[in-house]
């Protein structure tokens, strides 16, 4: 017996970001790059799942250089599309609703997927998420956060990173990462 599950055109394709630190020095180093995952590329080997295909996705990385522990959970970060529309960072039950829809988009087109299909890539995806951790000095947090996809016209977009905080006094680190959205174009093969 097979599934269905559905996918679109494909979420507007963020160009890459720049390397952050945290305000006041560099005791917390955030990289951020968007995931691109269309067929043959490096994240899609690595991930094993289109995730571009069903969601705005970013590759986040977080280093603790500071002397303190840190708590980093980045469920409260957000994405402000172009059109000032903010989206939050997608839970469980959202994601899983995501992939079974295609991404939410309009104009879905049918696919089929045998059940064992689908349940790899749901457990693949939920694998790639950034999870809430605690670095001692010198840790490294890294994983995806995942949007719901940002479509639409091109534009300027905002990223904020947020959810770090220093154990010892409370101290919170927020980072923003302007970006560009634009349409992906489709990998044409060239002689």
């Amino acid at each position: 017996m097979l599934a269905l599950a559905a996918c679109a055109s494909r979420p507007l394709v963020f160009e890459p970001l720049p390397v952050t630190s945290a305000p006041n020095g560099r005791d917390v180093v955030v990289q951020v790059r968007p995931l691109d995952t269309r067929m043959g590329g490096e994240d899609r080997r690595r991930y094993g799942v289109d995730l571009g295909a069903y969601y705005s996705a970013f590759v986040v990385g977080v280093d603790n250089r500071a002397s303190h522990a840190l708590t980093v959970d980045l469920s409260s970060s957000t994405l402000q599309e172009a059109s000032g529309r903010v989206l939050a960072v997608l839970t469980d039950e959202e994601v899983v609703r995501g992939y079974r829809s295609g991404g939410g988009h309009e104009g879905i087109e049918v696919v089929s997927k045998a059940p064992a299909v689908i349940k790899q890539e749901v457990e693949r995806i939920r694998a790639s998420r950034v999870l809430p951790a605690t670095l001692p000095p010198g840790g490294r947090a890294e994983g995806v956060l995942l949007f719901s996809p940002v479509t639409g016209v091109c534009g300027e977009s905002v990223l904020t990173v947020k959810g770090i905080e220093v154990v010892e006094d409370g101290r919170r680190f927020e980072f923003q990462f302007p970006l560009t959205a634009c349409a992906a174009t489709p990998n044409v093969a060239t002689p």
